[in-house]
């Protein structure tokens, strides 16, 4: 499952399947306006680390953005959240360095 997460992560990012990301972010997100839509892609894509490490800010944006709803988030320490050695051993395998490759991720 871990594999599958990687490369749909790495499939997003890729230049090689840019045309594919924005037609389904117009499909499923119902997005008529093309510059809307690369608007999210580039949201999608920039600034985003070239490992697929999970991070502790990812993940206290998730719970600031979360809490309105849920506020028994804010007692949750997200530094606890991480464990990232299935990752790690991917990416030491050289798992997601050939997935990056065939995506054309740079």
């Amino acid at each position: 499952m871990t594999r599958g997460f990687c490369e749909a992560e790495v499939l997003n990012r890729g230049s090689k399947s840019k045309s594919f990301v924005l037609k389904m972010i117009t499909q499923h997100l119902r997005i008529h306006d093309p510059a809307t839509a690369e608007e999210g892609y580039q949201d999608l894509t920039t600034g985003l680390d070239r490992r697929l490490f999970p991070s502790v800010e990812g993940l206290r944006n998730t719970q600031r953005l979360l809490k309105p709803r849920n506020p028994k988030l804010e007692t949750i320490k997200v530094e606890e959240l991480i464990d990232d050695r299935i990752v790690r051993r991917l990416d030491e395998r050289g798992f997601i360095s050939r997935l990056q490759t065939t995506y054309g991720f740079k």
